[in-house]
């Protein structure tokens, strides 16, 4: 392998740890199911958690790996990538497609907490038990949890956010604390139930970013629903079809914060110079794939730099019309009009020379 793709896979790798947050767990909490009727199933529950309610629910159903993360954004599927990565699982269409069946109308239950007596202590930790009731018009059916309020790892949110992805449900209440015992709440809860089984120190930590994870998952999610009408337009009279509602889910945006004026003492990095970025060029116009050489030589050296950083953030953003892209599209844009009004606001101090380039370049692109 040469020097220099060493060099850049290098360098992908550090801009991967750059855009993503560094997200250190302080405990591991292990939990076990206890089920007097199936001896031989086996699910193993692994919470890693801190003070900042950011939590990693790694599952073993049966030898079946299922990786959650849950913070005050929402929950999400996740899978590992290298290095400590966390990354866009593909069980995300597949949660949303059991979110559907499980409340076809997109309308979800009704969750409905409430204090119930009983309490217990379990691994020295007392707990209050809750009753978790779920409201629909033909049954009613109930979670029995037993949680310490007081406890500062939250794994009530874990709990309540798994039970929302599968069934659609909302609830008002503001419990919160660590789970120590749930079940379904019948004669059975004594044999069958999960049990909080050790809590330990932990130095774990992922690299996540969450509000990019959940917007690539609101795109591809957007996607779907647009190959679902289109399949419908084609396929009018077949006889069955789904609805829209199929693909319902909550969509997210951060609110926004004006940043772009803010100067960098730094020009940002590009995705199109990510060696896995290569691949995608092709959506993108065709001057992106060697910038550099096409930039004219300028009297302002200052041009050049903020002219480059300009068209390779234009560049950058034909790459989100992938998946698979490391865009912060955000921060793209910020960067895209930060550098347009740098642009206007030199024009009128360059040389004649200088201006007549500039307009020639920009005219010429494609």
């Amino acid at each position: 392998m040469k020097k220099i793709t060493v060099f850049f896979l290098v360098f992908s790798c550090i801009l991967t740890f750059a855009q993503n947050k560094k997200i250190l767990f302080t405990k591991e909490l292990k939990y076990g199911v206890v089920d007097s009727k199936n001896k031989n199933r086996t699910i193993d529950i692994d919470v890693f958690g801190n003070t900042s309610n950011e939590l990693l629910v790694n599952a073993k159903v049966d030898q079946f790996p299922l990786n959650i993360f849950v913070d005050n954004l929402g929950v999400s599927p996740v899978s590992f990538g290298m290095n400590s990565q966390l990354e866009n699982s593909f069980y995300s269409p597949f949660f949303s497609q059991i979110a559907y069946e499980a409340s076809p109308d997109g309308k979800g239950k009704d969750i409905e907490v409430k204090k119930i007596e009983g309490t217990e202590t379990i691994l020295g930790l007392p707990c209050q038990y809750y009753l978790m009731n779920f409201k629909e018009a033909n049954k009613d059916e109930s979670l029995k949890v037993c949680v310490n309020e007081n406890y500062p790892i939250n794994t009530f949110s874990a709990l309540n956010g798994i039970i929302k992805v599968f069934t659609r449900s909302n609830y008002s209440n503001g419990l919160k604390g660590l789970v120590l015992k749930a079940g379904i709440n019948d004669d059975k809860f004594d044999t069958e139930h999960f049990v909080l089984k050790s809590i330990k120190d932990s130095e774990a930590y992922v690299y996540f970013d969450h509000k990019q994870s959940m917007m690539k998952h609101q795109r591809r999610m957007d996607s779907l629903m647009l190959e679902q009408k289109r399949w419908e337009e084609d396929n009018a009279d077949s006889a069955a079809v789904y609805s829209d509602s199929a693909y319902s889910y909550d969509k997210y945006i951060p609110e926004y914060v004006s940043t772009y004026k803010q100067e960098n003492e730094e020009m940002a990095t590009l995705s199109i110079d990510n060696p896995d970025s290569k691949d995608l060029l092709k959506g993108a116009p065709k001057y992106c794939t060697n910038i550099q050489n096409g930039l004219p030589t300028f009297e302002n050296k200052n041009l050049s730099k903020h002219l480059y950083n300009y068209v390779g953030q234009v560049c950058d953003m034909y790459l989100t019309q992938s998946y698979s892209e490391t865009v912060d599209e955000k921060g793209t844009m910020d960067e895209i009009r930060r550098e347009v009004l740098y642009l206007l606001n030199i024009r009128d101090e360059l040389s004649k020379s200088d201006r007549k380039k500039l307009d020639k370049y920009l005219d010429q692109l494609d």
